[in-house]
């Protein structure tokens, strides 16, 4: 079985020029990613939402991520 999840992403950039990335999970918290341009910060998000996703238990025993 296949589910969908969709994530808003919220991608800042700060007075440094770094940017900053952050996702809201709902009750599993929230995945926050950073770097030197939009896309390494997008990149470090997503690292962050599949570790908060991998510590999630399936119904069917398995994990999310």
């Amino acid at each position: 079985m296949r589910t969908t999840l969709n994530i808003d992403i919220t991608l800042e950039q700060g007075e440094d020029g770094l940017w900053c990335a952050h996702a809201d999970l709902g009750e599993l918290g929230d995945a926050l990613g950073d770097g030197p341009t939009r896309e390494e910060a997008m990149d470090s998000v997503r690292q962050g939402i599949i570790a908060v996703l991998s510590t999630v238990t399936l119904p069917s025993g398995g994990v999310a991520a």
